[in-house]
């Protein structure tokens, strides 16, 4: 299967740039993922690649083939682009069975009867449906519909694959068990594939990598354990899974790239790997995930490793079934923690783990993080 190399690409709807100027790879036989909220720009470069929006400039190239090259002005139309394409209406044709919903991309590409039925009968073992075929699309569940829309985005052999939120018509439980078999298939195809999606687990579990988007551009590119361990910057960490923010000053630095931070809202000090150095005063935003918070009962008697600790206070709790999900007051430090732990009301300490915080110049304009909630 082919790679896909988007290089430089706008898109502009009036005053709004949808798209500013994004470049990224999709190697042979990948499944990468478009993930970030409303708006970002994800669907615009999904539509874009498909052929239904036409860029402003830039470059879209699958294989050897320019779908799109504002500097020589190529533009293939989307049907001769050879893209299999799932929405997340799905769009199956009502009046027409599971079978024939398959069959109708192959009739119009005038494929003979003895090679179309071979074909649909691969695909509806493919994506299990050779018990429906004969049901009508209201006859089957969503989960069912949902691989009828795959099932016919295949049956003709597209050299790419692009999805459009999938899977969000459907529910929590089936949503689950949708992604399983959704890489699978992807996988036993080997079959390059864009996923566009803003639900930060799907992503998470599908993607081989992801690229996040914010306001039309790419913040950051990786695997999703790349991106959820090693934030490139403070929006990527803060909208894929969950992180505290401490805001503070540096006041010193130390040997490899360890730097001492004093707290906003707290007389107390961290001292961290910055992984660069950060002059004294430097103000600096500090993320860490509620599971790399550690927290110590001071009733336990347990001796303190070292490392950096804080006094905190716990506010209240929620129990998850495998883990509490804390918050405690550091000063005027709201922090929330997830641990197996059931820990008492009143003060605890924390322990901030240096590999596990992340470590950002701060933007001294904007606010600082709202309080979280649990």
């Amino acid at each position: 299967m082919p790679e896909i190399v988007v290089e430089n690409l706008y898109k502009r709807f009036g005053d709004v740039v949808a798209v500013d100027h994004i470049s990224f790879t999709v190697r042979d036989g990948e499944f990468l993922t478009l993930l970030g909220p409303s708006g970002c720009g994800k669907s615009t470069t999904l539509f874009a690649i498909a052929g239904l929006d036409r860029p402003d400039s830039g470059l879209i190239r699958v294989g050897e083939t320019n779908f799109f090259d504002s500097a020589s002005g190529d533009f293939i139309v989307p049907e001769k682009r050879n893209c299999g394409m799932v929405f997340q209406s799905y769009a199956l044709w009502p009046h027409m069975t599971v079978q024939e919903n398959l069959a109708f991309p192959l009739r119009l590409r005038k494929v003979s009867k003895k090679a179309r039925e071979q074909r649909i009968e691969e695909i509806l073992r493919l994506v299990e449906l050779g018990p429906q075929k004969d049901r009508y699309p209201h006859q089957i569940s969503g989960g069912q519909q949902q691989r009828v829309a795959l099932g016919r985005a295949l049956v003709y052999s597209p050299t790419i694959l692009l999805l459009d939120e999938p899977l969000s018509n459907l529910d929590a439980k089936l949503r689950e068990r949708a992604r399983s078999w959704l890489k699978r298939i992807q996988g036993q195809l080997g079959i390059t594939t864009i996923y566009v999606t803003h639900d930060q687990m799907e992503a998470l579990a599908l993607s081989d990598r992801m690229a996040v988007m914010q306001a039309g551009r790419i913040c950051q590119v990786g695997t999703p354990q790349e991106i959820y361990s090693s934030p490139a910057e403070p929006f990527v960490a803060d909208f894929i899974g969950t992180s505290n923010f401490l805001r503070g000053d540096t006041v010193g630095a130390g040997d490899g790239g360890t730097i001492a931070v004093n707290l906003e809202g707290s007389d107390q000090c961290l001292r961290i790997k910055a992984g660069k150095t950060l002059a004294p005063g430097t103000p600096v935003l500090i993320s860490i995930r509620p599971e790399k918070v550690q927290v110590i009962d001071p009733s336990s008697g347990a001796a303190l490793p070292a490392g950096n600790y804080l006094e905190a206070e716990v506010v209240d709790r929620l129990y998850y079934g495998a883990y509490y999900r804390y918050r405690l007051k550091v000063d005027d430090i709201v922090v929330r923690v997830e641990t197996e732990a059931d820990l008492p009301t009143g003060t605890v300490w924390i322990l901030l783990s240096s590999e596990g915080c992340a470590v950002f110049e701060a933007d001294p304009t904007q606010d600082a993080a709202a309080e979280p909630s649990i």
